[in-house]
């Protein structure tokens, strides 16, 4: 194993002009307050995007977190293995209720967070979320830039070992981490009593080391707005017809992001997350589903998505030719800047083509004004689908 002190010391040293702390909690939860710091040799970069769907829960396990239980106490152990994050009055910020570093706890609390107490510049609170796997909650807080999924800096407590290949052991605040770099990433990941936290994104080691330094717990009712929870306390937004079967569309919101799901007498399928400003007109991510009927050798799809509530109608042009329409809608009594909407559309297989390969359905899609006005269209080419 390999001690960073060194690294991380130098790191602190080269922000520590710019490190402020302030005593109030809410401002800090807002991110207004948080100890900000900026690595001229550090730029956020593009990542792949990262989506919590319920069917693949498995797969975030390699982005999952750890868990603690909360141990209360109010300052950092002060070792040669722990450089501390310079507050200005040399205390940590005073939190109502008292917030802790992780470093000082051993389990995880069911309603505990994981909470930075530094970020790099050009973060911002995005949302928390939850996926109610069978092994236990699999929670998650989001930073990055407004309405995009690319580039998030994440921050996960999981029930479940993450998957993580190669790696370093390096010990920071007292707790031995598991730091890898690649392609302008960095990760690491730590047990903490029956729990994992796993914290990644678009950040260079010695700025992920001095994030995971000023890690903290915070409760649930602490958080910026509530958790997205994928589960029975979705809200029904409407009904649709969708390639001849009845769909009820259900979401869940917080901060302005989405998880949906649309569900038959059936089945049911969705996920999160996705993001809507009404002034955007059609929402940037849709979710899609797609069937395969070999007896005709045709594709069933499905797309969801959101629009603001000048738009009349919503025209998709899928794959393969086909173009179908649908009225948004929000019969929830919610949302009331928000309307939802769902179609499909049949098609036959084209030679060669993969049913198991549908990445993109549709081509386009077109949002029309009550007058006929063309008054919005997304591409597949600027829409990241999945959600």
């Amino acid at each position: 194993m390999i001690n960073l002190d060194e690294e991380l010391s130098r790191s602190l040293e080269r922000r520590a002009d710019n490190v402020a702390v302030r005593d109030d909690l809410d401002d800090i939860l807002a991110g207004t307050n948080l100890v900000r710091f900026s690595d001229a040799n550090t730029k956020p970069r593009r990542r792949s995007q990262l989506v919590l769907v319920a069917a693949a829960s498995a797969l975030l396990a390699g982005m999952a977190g750890l868990m603690w239980v909360q141990n209360s106490r109010s300052e950092p152990a002060s070792t040669s293995q722990q450089p501390a994050v310079p507050p200005v009055d040399g205390s940590l910020p005073a939190f109502s209720p008292p917030a802790v570093l992780l470093s000082g706890n051993e389990a995880v609390a069911g309603d505990e967070w994981l909470w930075p107490t530094v970020l790099p510049d050009g973060f911002e609170f995005q949302y928390a979320d939850r996926n109610n796997n069978p092994s236990g909650d699999l929670k998650s807080v989001q930073f990055g830039s407004t309405g995009s999924l690319a580039g998030q800096l994440s921050f996960w407590i999981s029930p479940d070992t993450p998957s993580f290949e190669g790696g370093q052991s390096v010990e920071v605040a007292g707790r031995n981490w598991t730091i890898s770099t690649s392609a302008g990433q960095a990760r690491g990941t730590a047990a903490i009593g029956d729990r994992y936290v796993d914290v990644g994104g678009p950040v260079s080691q010695s700025d992920l080391l001095a994030v995971i330094d000023g890690l903290a717990l915070v409760s649930e009712d602490q958080l910026p707005s509530a958790p997205l929870s994928y589960d029975d306390a979705m809200t029904d937004v409407g009904e649709f017809d969708v390639n001849g079967e009845q769909v009820v569309m259900s979401v869940d919101e917080s901060n302005g992001w989405f998880c949906t799901e649309t569900r038959t007498d059936n089945e049911s399928g969705g996920g999160c997350v996705t993001y809507f400003d009404p002034a955007e007109t059609i929402s940037r991510y849709h979710g899609f589903s797609t069937g395969f009927d070999e007896t005709t050798s045709q594709l069933q799809m499905s797309t969801r998505g959101m629009a603001s509530t000048d738009v009349a109608r919503i025209e998709v042009e899928f794959i393969n030719g086909a173009t179908a329409s649908v009225v948004p809608r929000n019969t929830s009594g919610e949302f009331s800047d928000v309307r939802f909407w769902t179609v499909g559309a049949v098609v036959d297989l084209q030679p060669g083509q993969d049913p198991n390969g549908v990445n993109d359905v549709f081509i386009e899609i077109r949002a029309y004004a009550a007058d006929g006005t063309l008054i919005a269209t997304r591409t597949s080419d600027d829409d990241t689908v999945g959600q």
